[in-house]
């Protein structure tokens, strides 16, 4: 398959570097690269021993038995390539396209969920989700778009975000909240629709967009039902195997409640950077740049920017772990809706066999408000920290994959008005085709 090449020759050209004074190589990539496989085969056949093997020759001999049809062998090569490096994401890749020949399909998504679950690059992982798609359907021919649609179920301790103390502060005097400014729980169903579009405009260029519509209705708080649709559009770079970079548009429209019109609207550029380190650690930057309009709070109106770069790292083929730094800002014309804002965040992921897959998250975020409102005698300062887990299963049978979710929200704030905890479950089945 085309991508498959791609990472063959990323990978190759790692190996001429690396191995300039081996003329055996070079020429067996030369025959790889003018569609000769048998000849780079015949070539450094002579040179396989299963104790002294290169780790470079041994995914050549891989990648050009499995060009001859030589399949059994190639997996005896891949394999032993794994096995001197468990890390070697391009070899079980590979190794996923030569089970996928021997119509082994579930070991063929074993490797490609391995690799998966490294994080690689954005082009990567959308190939891989392809290939995971043709093989859910039987046919290897990849696609450049996704639809897929969500439903699900949650249950918040605190959906209104209501004060832990029942009696707060107002002008230096104390007031006794009523009933619907305390804390409330509810429950509310939530439906998801969406896709994404990609087409590659050169080797190395795509053009990708993608729309997410999301629906939350409330049991008791009908007030806080939302409808957000969310949408970008923009280019991807992959200038080689380690640095990727792109640029999208970005926007969103919010609607509270059931009011006729619109609660809130965003529009904006978010670029991205990703610098591979080694094989295991990536360096990634995420921004964006945006203005939001609030349509009955004009003087809420916002100019927003962000910044947060982050490191990812392989543990092993089914781990890894990112940890992060945010930091920005939020301006606007009421200085009490103006912020300063830093944080940090860590996620823990690992898949686990059959389909089976867990990952942990926490955020820390301090944000100070640069003006106070006339019922306070001091500008609001929170410290936000968020928890949760998340477990998800692969429905064979439906083709679907199904996920329970917990999370813990603690918010310290100066303001006693502001300063709450909430604890929330989520359920969700989701389908893509």
């Amino acid at each position: 398959m085309q991508y498959l090449l791609i990472f063959f020759l990323v990978f190759v050209s790692a190996s001429i570097f690396a191995n300039d004074d081996n003329q055996n190589i070079k020429t067996a990539i030369d025959f790889l690269k003018n569609q000769q496989p048998e000849a780079a085969y015949k070539l450094l056949k002579p040179h396989y021993d299963k104790k002294t093997t290169p780790e470079n020759i041994l995914f050549i001999l891989g990648v050009s038995a499995k060009k001859i049809g030589k399949l059994t062998e190639a997996r005896a090569y891949l394999e032993h390539l794994i096995r001197l490096k468990p890390n070697a994401h391009r070899a079980k890749l590979e190794l996923a396209q030569v089970f996928r020949l021997l119509g082994n399909d579930t070991e063929a998504k074993k490797y490609l969920l391995a690799v998966k679950a490294s994080n690689p690059p954005k082009q990567v992982m959308d190939n891989i989700e392809r290939f995971l798609q043709a093989i859910e359907k039987g046919n290897v021919a990849p696609k450049n778009w996704q639809l897929f649609t969500s439903i699900g179920w949650q249950y918040d301790t605190n959906a209104n975000a209501g004060p832990e103390s029942e009696t707060v502060s107002f002008f230096g005097l104390p007031f006794n909240l009523s009933d619907d400014a305390k804390p409330i729980e509810d429950q509310a169903i939530t439906l998801s629709a969406g896709g994404y579009y990609f087409t590659n405009l050169s080797k190395k260029l795509k053009w990708h967009s993608s729309l997410l519509v999301n629906w939350t209705a409330h049991e008791r708080l009908e007030t806080l039902d939302s409808l957000v649709v969310s949408g970008s559009t923009g280019l991807s770079w992959q200038q080689n195997n380690q640095l990727s970079l792109g640029l999208s548009m970005i926007g969103d429209f919010v609607r509270i409640g059931y009011e006729n019109d619109f609660y809130s609207a965003s529009f904006g550029l978010a670029p991205y950077i990703r610098y591979a380190i080694t094989k295991q650690l990536s360096f990634n930057v995420n921004t964006t740049v945006s203005q939001r309009k609030y349509n009955h709070q004009r003087k809420r109106d916002a100019n927003r920017w962000t910044i947060a770069p982050s490191f990812s790292y392989s543990l092993t083929a089914n781990t890894f772990i990112k940890v992060g730094y945010l930091m920005g800002q939020e301006d606007a014309e009421l200085a009490y809706f103006s912020q300063d804002f830093w944080g940090f965040n860590g996620t823990v992921f690992h898949a686990f066999d059959y389909g089976i897959s867990l990952s942990a998250n926490a955020t820390f975020l301090n944000t100070h408000y640069q003006g106070k409102e006339a019922a306070h005698n001091q500008r609001r300062h929170d410290k936000m920290l968020r928890t949760g887990v998340s477990l998800s299963y692969r429905l064979k049978f439906i083709e679907s994959d199904i996920s329970a979710s917990y999370s813990y929200t603690n918010n310290q704030s100066n303001l006693d008005i502001n300063q709450y905890d909430r604890h929330q479950l989520f359920l969700t089945i989701r389908k893509s085709i």
